[in-house]
């Protein structure tokens, strides 16, 4: 299921057909909803968080999206989310500061740093972050 930040109404991903909808959550044939996971994209590409969301709703995420870092940190606060994939260039900071950020609230999440270049992926190594570049 992917849940957009903004007007946080409910939106599903194309789903297999063997899952089913109860109570607006994703309940997948063989696993039970305690082991359903939780993900947050923070992403300045509208094209390039959904995608991320859909594939990570096809692996039974619950997947909420942002598209700027003050709106992923605030929902990150929020909410315990087991995994954050936060892209390098958002609109109303650097995916570096939002990382210094979600650090200093003491998020717990995992963190999958996206980066397209050499620079901020040796930049995001030195805060020790995860990198897919």
């Amino acid at each position: 299921m992917i849940r957009k930040a903004a007007n946080r109404s409910a939106q599903e991903t194309p789903m297999a057909a063997n899952a089913l909808v109860i109570d607006d959550e994703d309940i997948f044939i063989g696993r039970s909803k305690a082991k359903l996971r939780t993900a947050l994209v923070i992403h300045g590409e509208p094209l390039v968080a959904r995608s991320l969301a859909m594939i990570l709703g096809a692996e039974a995420f619950i997947v909420e999206t942002a598209s700027a870092g003050a709106e992923g940190v605030s929902l990150a606060q929020q909410a315990a989310f087991d995994v954050i994939i936060l892209g390098a260039d958002l609109p109303d900071m650097s995916g570096l500061e939002a990382m210094n950020q979600l650090k200093l609230a003491e998020v717990t999440a995992a963190v999958v740093f996206a980066s397209v270049t050499p620079a901020t992926a040796a930049k995001a190594a030195m805060l020790h972050l995860s990198d897919c570049s």
